[in-house]
């Protein structure tokens, strides 16, 4: 289903705590600004999504199937954590005084139905 999809015609979503990732970005001494995070409960999405486990060797823009797994398998990941490619990116880019991208290595929930933000808790960082 998701290799006919434009990566326009899909929302993406992190199982992550955003607050997690932002907070190491900080701490290595880059400059985040304040931001809207909508927590969107597990429940509203549909299963029809899917669970994409980032990889950074896309081809022409287009996800491999084999790093997408059914909704069902989010028991994969373990969201209290950065992964340690995430941590390491970060590092690296530290290291390097490169501005990072938020959600480098870090599994993505992909969803090409529209998301109830039904009882979603807004949070700024």
């Amino acid at each position: 289903m998701f290799n006919q999809i434009k990566w326009s015609d899909v929302s993406f979503f992190t199982l992550h705590n955003p607050e997690l990732i932002i907070n190491k970005i900080r701490s290595l001494g880059f400059n985040i600004p304040k931001m809207t995070i909508v927590k969107i409960p597990i429940k509203n999405f549909n299963s029809n999504s899917m669970l994409w486990m980032y990889n950074e060797e896309i081809e022409n823009g287009k996800i491999d199937p084999n790093d997408l797994f059914k909704f069902e398998n989010i028991d994969l990941i373990n969201t209290n954590e950065l992964p340690i490619k995430t941590e390491e990116y970060l590092s690296e880019c530290s290291s390097m005084n490169e501005r990072p991208m938020l959600f480098v290595h870090i599994p993505h929930l992909l969803s090409t139905e529209i998301v109830s933000l039904n009882k979603s808790i807004i949070q700024v960082w």
